[in-house]
């Protein structure tokens, strides 16, 4: 393959052209013949002299290999610069992440050369900012160095170690995350269902923030019912012809009625509660997820539980300061869905809270609480 490459290359050349145009030239090659072909081709192209525009999505072989690097977006130029300059100094979140691995905080520029970020004053070097704008601060992970606790400008506890075989990629948790906890109530698999005939009708009980209610109508309480009928002899489903309820804009317990074409129904409850939102201020987010109701089967079958879960339970997470702002969640639970039975299970609905990656040659327990320090330089203001 490599001589494949530069057969190829040669016969490009031969032709003295001013430009030469390398399309991911050495994406078919193993990793160690990658990096001797990338010395080669630098060294051929300050032999010849020939302006080489070398396209790579890999990111370490853009660094490798550059004078000038041009990082685009759909077709649009995100940064001109050297690779010191696109990586030492990113001038927006995507190069930042798109070139190297990154630490990217959200804080705010409180003067030239003065920096605030998880409630604390750090001193940078960058000028030019409004007074109190707020930013995006980058920390690369080999800048940041472990150190004992009491010496460290941060402090946090240690999540995961992987051994890179060159360094060790340690996650450091430096704000808690944000988590609510919720019960499943599990019935057996008769206890919400009706049936006539060929006809079967189920709905489970179910919660309603009070916020909620203003927007609430009929198709809203058949989804957090999760109202259905069907024919036990085809599996065909029927819809849901009429919803009866004395539901009010108040908090409280009350009723609803589902019913199929031929008049078959199921009452069901509902409760209309104040949900309580968990805030976590220090990382600017916020979680929330309601008690819910299902049955042994509905839990045995589904093909996504942790996606279920979070569905049935109406778990979102947000930003404090833009609700439009989606947080991701994760959940942890302590039974088997295979051998699941008729029970209360309480669950947790979570955020991985802030974490940030530090390349170290030295190895560290996960789990320890240790100190994290850095110098004015190594924090980079977009």
């Amino acid at each position: 393959g490599g001589q494949q490459q530069r057969v190829a290359i040669a016969r490009a050349l031969v032709n003295e052209p001013n430009v030469l145009l390398l399309d991911e030239p050495l994406g078919a090659l193993d990793l160690k013949l990658r990096k001797e072909m990338q010395y080669e081709l630098k060294r051929i192209q300050q032999e010849v002299g020939i302006t080489f525009i070398f396209v790579t999505h890999d990111q370490e072989e853009a660094l490798t290999m550059s004078d000038k690097i041009v990082v685009m977006k759909e077709g649009e130029i995100q940064q001109v610069g050297s690779p010191q300059e696109i990586y030492n100094e990113p001038v927006n979140k995507y190069v930042a992440q798109f070139v190297g691995e990154s630490n990217i905080i959200p804080g705010k520029m409180l003067k030239d050369k003065l920096v605030r970020f998880d409630d604390m004053n750090f001193d940078c070097v960058d000028v030019g900012f409004k007074e109190n704008e707020n930013v995006d601060i980058i920390i690369r992970p080999e800048d940041i160095d472990i150190v004992p606790l009491n010496q460290g400008k941060l402090t946090g506890t240690v999540e995961n170690v992987l051994f890179k075989g060159v360094h060790y990629e340690v996650m450091v948790e430096t704000v808690p995350g944000t988590h609510v906890t919720v019960n499943m109530h599990v019935n057996n698999n008769e206890t919400n269902v009706v049936e006539k005939e060929d006809v079967r009708i189920s709905a489970n009980d179910f919660y309603l923030d009070i916020e909620d209610m203003k927007d609430w109508d009929e198709s809203v309480l058949i989804a957090r019912a999760d109202a259905q009928a069907w024919s036990k002899e085809t599996d065909e489903y029927f819809s849901i012809q009429k919803v009866d309820t004395d539901l009010k804009n108040e908090i409280g317990q009350y009723e609803v009625t589902f019913s199929t074409i031929n008049g078959l129904s199921i009452t069901r409850r509902i409760w209309v509660v104040d949900q309580r939102v968990v805030e976590n201020k220090k990382a600017n987010e916020a979680v929330s997820a309601f008690n819910f109701f299902k049955t042994v089967d509905e839990i045995k079958e589904s093909m996504a539980l942790d996606t279920d879960l979070k569905t049935w339970a109406n778990a979102q997470g947000w930003k404090l300061d833009n609700e439009d702002e989606k947080v991701d969640l994760s959940v942890d639970y302590n039974f088997d869905p295979d051998t699941i039975k008729e029970g209360i299970y309480p669950m947790t609905f979570w955020t991985t809270g802030r974490e940030l990656k530090i390349h170290t040659t030295d190895f560290v327990e996960e789990g320890k609480e240790v100190g994290l320090s850095f110098q004015p330089e190594d924090i980079h203001v977009m």
